[in-house]
């Protein structure tokens, strides 16, 4: 009888906080995820952060976003046209000088007509605004099943201090005034945000000094190496 191999237990596996979250991909395909808890090695939570990324883009949430988006841009060009329509309309009755003629007739039914597209093309508005909004709420509570433990509260707290508060700070340390609200920008700051409570904001730029002038490359002598190290310490 042959032997049963090993597989280890990975760190998410291994914590109880920890579950796995199902979902299906546009494909038709159901898959699943499992939580970040808080812990664990920043490599993971690199990996799960672009996981959870791939989550949402799968599931087809950015995409329909955009559909709304898109709509809702037309039917405000519908309802901005409809607005002018009613004010060219209501000028030319003024025009006329209340005469009782036919004309005036003409030009009142026109008002009337334009007042109603108007109306309508108003609450095309609302209902393509309300769909964007619910868009982005449904990818906000979507991505939060995915934190779980001491993860909840931190990508939480983020959420609401981007979406909810009147003062917000961005990812680069800019302060804004107003409530931002669940947008697509909000939600993308959110997640650079999150990425810099385990990474410095030049994370990349600090690796790229450590790669090319910090490590030793192989053809340089111990000594060598130290006294270059010292140098590039003294120069910061």
């Amino acid at each position: 009888m042959s032997p049963i191999p090993f597989v280890p237990i990975t760190e998410e596996e291994s914590n109880p906080n920890s579950h796995r979250v199902s979902y299906k991909l546009t494909t038709g395909v159901k898959t699943c995820l499992r939580s970040w808890t808080g812990q664990g090695s920043n490599e993971s939570f690199v990996i799960h952060i672009k996981a959870v990324s791939a989550a949402v883009k799968g599931t087809g949430k950015w995409g329909e976003l955009e559909e709304n988006k898109a709509a809702l841009q037309a039917a405000t060009a519908e309802f901005v046209a409809a607005n002018d329509r009613l004010e060219t309309a209501e000028e030319d009755l003024d025009e006329i000088n209340n005469e009782e003629t036919d004309q005036m007739t003409l030009f009142a039914e026109e008002v009337t007509a334009a007042r109603a597209a108007k109306v309508i093309t108003q609450e095309a508005v609302e209902v393509r605004k309300n769909a964007v909004t619910t868009n982005m709420s449904g990818i906000f509570a979507f991505t939060s099943n995915f934190f779980t433990g001491d993860g909840q509260p931190l990508w939480q707290d983020i959420v609401d201090k981007q979406t909810t508060s009147d003062d917000w700070t961005d990812f680069q340390g800019r302060e804004h005034q107003g409530a931002r609200g669940m947008t697509k920008g909000a939600y993308l700051d959110c997640i650079i945000l999150l990425l810099q409570t385990r990474f410095a904001n030049d994370a990349a730029e600090q690796m790229k000094v450590y790669a090319t002038r910090v490590r030793n490359p192989g053809y340089c002598s111990v000594k060598a190496f130290l006294q270059r190290t010292e140098m590039l310490f003294w120069s910061n």
